[in-house]
């Protein structure tokens, strides 16, 4: 009886031992994809101020406050900038004689320099970052400027490339 236990006991073990020896492990990954489009978005602008210059009939920024902002994109972008565009002003204002003129100088993310105004024919490039502008402009009047006040408008445009 000894001998049938042992031979049983044996069975079980060889069986035990050769049935977990083929348990294999398996392993699977779990992969996440997703997608940035390039785009670019404008933070923390602060709109300029204007004065007259010292005897002159131009409205400028310089030696007022210039306005500022910020362009984040995530990727490579072209700058562009219009020529300021007169929004409000006294009636006796005359905008077909005014000569208008915007720049706009700062850094690009990776510390290029930026220098932009309103009539040049190529974008500016703008890298991946945060780029920061300083916006100034002008307006040249032909006569004398009539008291009041003036909303001058300068648009930016940030294309991803």
């Amino acid at each position: 009886m000894i001998r049938k236990t042992l031979i049983a006991s044996t069975l079980v073990l060889c069986g035990t031992v050769g049935f977990t020896s083929a348990v294999k492990a398996e392993t699977e990954d779990v992969l996440f994809d997703g997608t940035i489009a390039n785009s670019c978005t404008f933070e923390n602008k602060v709109d300029g101020t204007l004065i007259q210059a010292v005897g002159t009939n131009t409205l400028t920024s310089t030696g007022a406050t210039a306005g500022s902002v910020d362009i984040t994109c995530q990727g490579a972008a072209d700058l562009t900038m219009s020529a300021p565009v007169m929004i409000s002003a006294p009636p006796e204002y005359d905008d077909a004689t005014t000569t208008t003129t915007a720049t706009a100088t700062g850094t690009t993310a990776a510390g290029a320099n930026i220098t932009l105004n309103d009539t040049d024919v190529a974008a500016v490039g703008l890298t991946l970052g945060t780029n920061s502008l300083t916006v100034n402009m002008d307006a040249a009047h032909q006569s004398t400027l009539p008291a009041g006040t003036y909303q001058f408008g300068v648009t930016l445009t940030a294309t991803p490339l």
